[in-house]
């Protein structure tokens, strides 16, 4: 499993629009956190930073599990408004974002 872009952008609009995670109302499964939280350059040290803040607590580093928790609550509070995003942009430029 690939930390992907267009979560990144979901967790990103989530932020800057101030869209707040609710909390799972499913059943969860454990993620592979090394390998999310491995990925590419700059995404593990953002998304330790989202954690940590979310959190309010500098310890959340020591629980891999949580930080998914939390950057996963803003992927799905995010997901919406990319998707708008992208209807507003039409198909023809959809893939410039």
């Amino acid at each position: 499993m690939r930390f992907n872009l267009s979560r990144l952008c979901a967790i990103m609009l989530a932020v800057k629009m101030g869209a707040k995670p609710s909390a799972p109302s499913g059943k969860i499964y454990k993620a592979a956190e090394g390998i999310v939280l491995g990925s590419d350059e700059w995404h593990p040290a953002a998304l330790t930073l989202l954690a940590i803040a979310e959190a309010g607590d500098a310890k959340v580093v020591n629980s891999p599990g949580e930080m998914m928790r939390i950057t996963s609550g803003y992927a799905h509070a995010g997901f919406p408004l990319l998707f708008l995003l992208l209807d507003e942009l039409g198909e023809d430029h959809a893939q410039e974002v």
